[in-house]
């Protein structure tokens, strides 16, 4: 009985412990969501455009549109759009006031295999992926995906959006200063 009264105690603590981070991360969550809905309503964001080979390092079957959203000089939305030959993916990458990554929504729309022999209706598009990605100071806390991409899985997606956000920032900032000139 004498060793089953610490052992209890540090079970108490130790779900007190992780609801209580549990608790910090839904906050995190929903404050992530309120700033991320303040960018989409921002009406007065200035817009830069880049499209096929001014971003993209290999053309692709639909080409592209790179797109960033800016309060006056400070990036806080980038808006990816390729055409592919099975379908359209799309990311939008979010930042806060400091520049840091905050959200990722990521759609992969895919034209549907007719018959299940390659034969690809290119009238329609389906919903085949949605993913949700939610940093908290450059670490990601939490990944929600829906659905499956035809490539790419998530885990590689992930690691390639640091790079992919340095190049595109990079990209959409220079082309701002060369609009304001």
């Amino acid at each position: 009985m004498r060793l089953l009264r610490p052992f209890l105690l540090l079970v108490v603590l130790l779900s007190v412990v992780q609801f209580g981070h549990g608790k910090e991360k839904d906050s995190v969550i929903k404050n992530i969501k309120n700033l991320y809905k303040q960018i989409n309503s921002g009406s007065t964001l200035k817009t830069v455009k880049l499209e096929n080979k001014q971003f993209l390092p290999q053309m692709t079957d639909g080409g592209g549109f790179l797109t960033g959203y800016f309060k006056g000089e400070q990036l806080l939305k980038i808006h990816v759009w390729v055409g592919l030959s099975y379908g359209v993916r799309q990311l939008e990458y979010y930042f806060n006031n400091n520049g840091q990554l905050f959200f990722v929504y990521e759609t992969e729309e895919d034209y549907p295999d007719k018959n299940n022999n390659g034969s690809l209706d290119y009238t329609k598009l389906y919903l085949a992926f949605e993913g949700r990605c939610y940093f908290d100071k450059d670490v990601k806390i939490e990944m929600k995906n829906r659905g499956k991409r035809r490539f790419n899985p998530p885990a590689e997606s992930i690691k390639n959006m640091a790079s992919d956000t340095k190049t595109y920032t990079n990209l959409l900032t220079s082309q701002l200063k060369k609009t304001n000139l």
